[in-house]
């Protein structure tokens, strides 16, 4: 039983030391030290680890790992993890649809009167479904 814990705590320190070593390695990326990698930050680090791309496929890989659509790419999405939006998102989206519902949006904003939450709604539901999805939401957030 021991064993097999001290194997744990060893796959656990060095899972750790991974996750240090990729914020090193962020930080180091991050030349204007915003906390997050810009396209052209990106493209250094791609540069410097050898993989010289074809600038539109380093564009679509950027904009696939960029989640959160803000045109930069926070370190949890350059590690893979979700971001801090796809969070809250699935947080407000109690039904799992990949959708904020006129109702969930109700919970999220208690203190606005009935108009002003209908109004604010609207204007987030760019396509008009009557439904908020991700990409509106991080619009939302964003203000894109």
């Amino acid at each position: 039983m021991s064993g097999g814990f001290l194997a744990l705590q060893q796959k656990k320190s060095r899972e750790k030391r991974k996750l240090v070593d990729l914020e090193d390695a962020f930080k180091e990326a991050d030349k204007n030290k915003d906390g997050k990698l810009s396209l052209d930050e990106w493209c250094d680090v791609l540069a410097k680890t050898g993989h010289e791309n074809a600038r539109q496929e380093v564009v679509e890989v950027f904009r696939a790992k960029d989640r959160d659509m803000d045109g930069k790419m926070s370190f949890e999405e350059f590690c893979g993890q979700k971001s801090r939006y796809e969070l809250a998102f699935e947080a407000i989206d109690k039904n799992g649809d990949g959708f904020v519902s006129r109702h969930e949006f109700k919970k999220i904003c208690p203190n606005l009167s009935k108009e002003q939450r209908e109004a604010a709604f609207d204007k987030f539901d760019k396509d008009g479904t009557g439904r908020i999805n991700y990409k509106e939401f991080c619009s939302m957030l964003t203000k894109k």
